[in-house]
């Protein structure tokens, strides 16, 4: 057999390219519906990593097929083939061209902009082609998923021609590719379990009724029991609680964007000073929408039963260290549990127009697993690890001076 194309048949190159960008391509599509049903879990993530070590060979071998296509023309169509036939060939073709580029690459997009970590067999880390951005994930998501319907599509249309042609017309079509009967079954089918695959997908997406997710009143309770006296109104444009977790070893950012606390602080009065902050717990963002629901559940942080995570401050407060550097001692208390936590921060005030405010900035490392977060398979560290750095950044205005 040639290794280039003839003017009557495909090469040994263009036939390898041809059955083993398939064979890859409906078994990802089968192994990719399956996997998004599965409950979050480490051979989920090991899954999803397998998935993106074939999907980025998937996307090599297209490139290659496209530049050994520039370079090595096809062979001339059949006598036997109408107009219409070669004009439906050529636009099939362009499709599952561009398909075989856009889906593994949107899906690349969409783990990097995820901050998902990625490695080639675990050779070598995969790099990120941009940085964390939500709206994009959720776009690149989109466009993965559409692109996996439109190659089965395509996919299957191509596979009914070729058929056609080998068993009604009786050509040479399907044999010229280094194809038979045996081959064709076994494609069929597994292009059979693609498109239920997928098919039982969309259908759940349909029937998938939305579940709002009801934030709790973060501080409502306490205020309506009167154990509050805020003395600062923070600023929570210029605020934020973050926190940095390693997923296979690999950073990744998140934050919570509903929060709330009531703060009574003045440097001069230290062994009077109290902070209580009360977080959303459903409010947390880590860049991925699906991975922010898995987050929630019963293994992680429970949200149903447990929707706030709650810092209090001890009475003895907060001690002076040096220059606006101090030590906050206190409690942290996340689902059904609650140890001791201290944590060093700066503070510096600035006043404008009789306005005092102040910018808090500090940091604290958790082990997550001392609060029961992340149980069962997700206890040991190895695939999300056990610390957990949390960032915080409050700047707030004297409640006092706002009043006067």
């Amino acid at each position: 057999m040639p290794v280039k194309n003839t003017q009557t048949q495909f090469g040994s190159v263009a036939r390898a390219l041809h059955w083993s960008i398939a064979l890859l391509i409906l078994s990802l599509l089968c192994v990719g519906f399956y996997m998004i049903g599965m409950e979050f879990s480490p051979l989920k993530l090991q899954i999803y990593s397998i998935h993106k070590s074939f999907g980025l060979i998937v996307l090599l071998l297209g490139i290659a097929r496209i530049i050994w296509k520039s370079i090595n023309p096809r062979p001339n169509h059949l006598a036997s083939h109408t107009k219409f036939e070669r004009l439906a060939a050529g636009l099939m073709h362009i499709l599952l061209y561009v398909g075989i580029i856009v889906m593994p690459l949107s899906g690349w997009i969409m783990s990097s902009a995820g901050e998902y970590p990625a490695s080639f067999f675990g050779l070598f880390d995969i790099p990120h082609l941009t940085a964390k951005n939500e709206h994009l994930y959720e776009r690149m998501k989109d466009i993965h998923e559409l692109s996996a319907y439109a190659i089965i599509a395509a996919v299957g249309l191509h596979y009914l021609g070729a058929v056609k042609h080998h068993l009604i017309d009786r050509n040479d079509t399907l044999r010229r590719m280094g194809g038979n009967l045996a081959i064709a079954a076994i494609f069929g089918l597994t292009l059979l379990l693609a498109s239920l695959s997928a098919g039982k997908h969309l259908l759940e997406e349909i029937n998938k009724e939305a579940q709002p997710i009801t934030a709790p009143p973060i501080l409502q309770t306490l205020k309506n029991e009167g154990k509050l006296n805020p003395g600062w109104i923070i600023n929570h444009k210029q605020s934020h609680i973050n926190f940095t977790f390693t997923q296979y070893g690999n950073a990744v950012n998140a934050t919570f964007e509903k929060w709330d606390a009531d703060i009574t602080f003045d440097p001069d009065n230290l062994e009077n000073a109290h902070v209580l902050v009360s977080i959303d717990i459903n409010s947390i963002a880590t860049g991925s929408a699906d991975r922010d629901a898995q987050a929630r559940e019963q293994e992680w942080f429970a949200t149903d039963t447990y929707p706030k995570a709650i810092f209090e401050s001890d009475k003895s407060g907060v001690a002076h260290i040096k220059g606006n550097t101090y030590k906050m001692l206190g409690s942290l208390k996340i689902k059904d549990v609650t140890l001791p936590t201290d944590f060093t921060f700066t503070l510096d005030f600035a006043e404008e127009n009789g306005e005092k405010t102040a910018y808090m900035s500090g940091n604290l490392s958790v082990d997550r697993t001392t609060y029961g977060v992340g149980q069962g398979e997700w206890a040991d560290g190895q695939t999300i690890g056990e610390h957990v750095r949390i960032d915080l950044k409050v700047e707030a205005t004297k409640l006092n001076d706002i009043n006067n």
